[in-house]
């Protein structure tokens, strides 16, 4: 199958332009016919999407089922206990904001503080950080979690733990949500 080049093209229609402005007969442009391919494609190129990645879901101290897209990337955590696992899944560097009695590690002290668990906590800084989670224990008064709710912050509650797989119980879940499970399997 032979195809017209640009070329070719340009260059009949400058004979063409050159004939008119002559008086010269117009030149024939002989096109050879398009022969069709013998055989068509049976099936044509898809494209096949990438599997999405399979939500979190995960139950919190309530009893809510809480439902996550990806893992978390700013955390504010309002309980010290939250805060040291945290650090110990190695998502540290995921946490924005704290409570005042969120002092280990020392490097949780470098995070800016948004009041007491036992007191009054300030929302509209907690809002202001612009979380993707707050973390929060079971020992957090219920006006306190529903303080946040009613500005449509998320707030996730783990359990106090009375034994260690309560705790392991814990860190795995901070994992997840925080994408360091292989940390905190660790």
């Amino acid at each position: 199958m032979k195809r017209i080049s640009w070329k070719e093209i340009l260059t009949v229609i400058g004979a063409m332009a050159l004939a008119a402005c002559t008086g010269t007969s117009t030149p024939t442009l002989t096109i050879p016919p398009i022969e069709a391919p013998t055989q068509l494609p049976t099936t044509s190129p898809t494209m096949v999407p990438e599997p999405m990645p399979e939500p979190i879901v995960l139950t919190d101290a309530l009893g809510r089922e809480l439902v996550f897209a990806n893992p978390v990337q700013s955390v504010v955590s309002i309980a010290p206990s939250n805060t040291e696992i945290l650090f110990a899944v190695g998502a540290g560097d995921l946490l924005i904001g704290r409570d005042d009695f969120s002092d280990y590690p020392e490097a949780a002290v470098e995070v800016p503080s948004i009041g007491s668990t036992y007191g009054d906590l300030n929302v509209e800084a907690i809002v202001g950080l612009d979380p993707d989670l707050i973390l929060v224990a079971d020992i957090n008064p219920p006006e306190q979690i529903q303080a946040m709710e009613e500005v449509d912050l998320l707030v996730f509650v783990l359990g106090n733990p009375s034994d260690f797989e309560g705790l392991f119980e814990n860190l795995e879940i901070v994992g997840i949500l925080t994408g360091h499970e292989a940390e905190a399997q660790a």
